[in-house]
């Protein structure tokens, strides 16, 4: 997903991972529809890797609360058709999201996954 990041805090993270995971469900991954997306990523929070680290809380009123090895930052996400949108600093750009138990695939216009993260319910990190 190209966004600048540095590794974020791993070892915090995969804690938060574990203790807090969604339960994983064995299969093929499913590509979600806007609104699965609105129901299923929205209010929680994705520990991901897309080039480097990255672990983001999706807030309901559309804000990105983010950190990575940089520290804390701040985006944007809508939701297209069926595509998770994103905006930080510019637009980045809108991906399918593909979910496998709690397993998340960012997939572009491509059809490629080009970023990988796990669905963590809630806000555990307090971002």
């Amino acid at each position: 997903m190209g966004r600048n990041f540095a590794i974020a805090m791993a070892g915090a993270a995969t804690a938060l991972s574990v203790a807090a995971a969604l339960p994983a469900e064995a299969g093929e991954a499913k590509v979600l529809t806007g609104q699965e997306i609105l129901s299923t990523i929205i209010g929680n929070t994705i520990d991901g890797q897309s080039g480097t680290a990255f672990t983001e809380f999706y807030q309901p009123d559309g804000v990105i609360r983010g950190m990575s090895g940089e520290g804390r930052y701040e985006g944007h996400w809508s939701i297209k058709d069926d595509t998770l949108c994103f905006e930080y600093d510019q637009p980045y750009g809108c991906h399918k999201i593909g979910l496998d138990g709690n397993a998340v695939s960012f997939i572009n216009e491509t059809g490629e996954t080009d970023g990988t993260g796990t669905l963590i319910k809630g806000n555990p990190g307090n971002l």
